[in-house]
């Protein structure tokens, strides 16, 4: 009797790591993100703590090289760089994986769907969206770091154009009928429109297929397993999609470009304001010199009607910009907000009920023709020959079907 070789243990996962680099993201865009929109706060903390060390400060840039040069030296360099590169894309790494993985994980369809509505409703303007957005950025940056009035003007003036743009897309899409659902029915029909996908092979028609050999019921069973899948999947798609018409996320599209715009607004009135003090001092009063952070929350508290003692407008000109904000404030409560949650509620309504009506035909259309093509009673019996052929997605077919009723 032989004795059964020891097996080394298997060695824990160390979690560590992991943890302090996604601390150190977090922290590192948190403070690029505070640094640039909110407040120094670097400065403070150095003055506030340990005066003496302000050279630092001044002369972080140099510092950080020197740091990294010296990890660089003293650690794996591919360690460092991977790391690097995780902490540079880190945004992108949360939008394009977590977010993804975090609804898999969880296992909810309608979930999957209110977040791919809202990202298709994004990409469909992605060319307008991301002029937008460069404009945005680029102005907000020269506004942030210039002092100079022949710069200032025009970027504060483009900051204007991109929220009334911005508006304006959005009113758009609220009157527009939107085509978001149609995209599964238009992928689904062009696969249909390929009948030789579906069809049996010419060369096994009149054949019993008790006498196919197995080349012959390999290609038979191929057709087959295409048409039921193509089958389960429209089906499997109308339930899912009247799970997320019955649900609250069917609010989710629009909630969440309600609360875009929201931020959207606080942050190009608080640039512009921003833009305005630099150019004149004089066109705020202020208790004593204002940081950046005191015009974002200036904006803030105009878009709720609220004043701040810190800061107010001073001239015509600055009078005139906190009036179109608070307007724009009870554009978005009153306006926007009911047409958001109400009228383009009833549109997505709409083509939610066809797009599911299209899916069930096609599913129904289909079971149809596996019954005349194949010469099977219905679609469960022609599963039950799949898996007794062992066809390779035989065991998904049964899973999703378990779903459809």
């Amino acid at each position: 009797m032989g004795i059964a070789p020891l097996l080394p243990p298997k060695r824990k996962k160390n979690r560590t790591l992991p943890i302090l680099r996604e601390v150190i993201a977090v922290l590192a865009w948190s403070y690029v993100l505070v640094k640039l929109f909110v407040y120094d706060v670097d400065v403070y903390v150095v003055e506030r703590l340990c005066p003496a060390i302000g050279w630092v400060i001044r002369y972080k840039f140099v510092v950080l090289v020197v740091l990294l040069a010296v990890v660089w030296t003293a650690t794996r360099k591919r360690t460092v760089l991977l790391w690097g590169l995780y902490i540079a894309f880190y945004p992108f790494i949360v939008l394009f994986y977590r977010v993804p993985l975090f609804i898999f994980r969880r296992r909810s369809w309608v979930l999957a769907i209110a977040v791919l509505d809202s990202a298709m409703s994004f990409f469909r303007t992605t060319r307008v969206n991301l002029v937008l957005l460069a404009l945005l950025l680029s102005s907000g940056v020269i506004v942030l770091v210039t002092a100079h009035r022949w710069l200032l003007w025009p970027t504060t003036a483009s900051l204007a154009v991109v929220l009334l743009f911005a508006y304006g897309l959005i009113i758009v899409r609220v009157f527009k009928t939107p085509a978001v659902y149609r995209t599964f029915t238009a992928i689904l029909t062009k696969i249909r429109g390929d009948r030789s996908a579906f069809a049996v092979d010419e060369s096994l028609r009149g054949l019993p297929v008790a006498s196919y050999d197995t080349s012959q019921m390999a290609k038979w069973s191929g057709t087959l397993q295409t048409s039921v899948l193509y089958n389960r999947l429209c089906l499997f798609g109308a339930r899912k999609l009247s799970d997320f018409r019955k649900s609250g996320f069917i609010y989710f599209s629009s909630v969440a470009t309600l609360l875009l715009l929201l931020i959207l607004t606080v942050i190009v009135f608080a640039l512009i304001n921003l833009g305005c003090y630099k150019i004149d001092h004089a066109s705020f009063a202020a208790l004593h010199p204002p940081a950046q952070f005191t015009f974002f929350y200036y904006s803030f508290n105009r878009l709720v009607f609220n004043s701040i003692p810190e800061l107010s407008p001073a001239i015509p000109f600055t009078q005139a910009v906190s009036m179109a904000e608070s307007f724009l404030a009870l554009l978005l409560g009153l306006v926007f907000g009911s047409l958001l949650l109400s009228e383009r509620k009833q549109k997505r309504m709409e083509e939610l009920d066809d797009t599911i009506r299209r899916l069930e035909a096609e599913g129904s259309e289909m079971e149809l023709f596996i019954r005349d093509e194949y010469q099977l009673s219905c679609v469960e019996d022609a599963m039950a020959e799949l898996v007794k052929m062992k066809a390779s997605f035989a065991t998904f077919l049964y899973k999703i079907s378990e779903s459809i009723p």
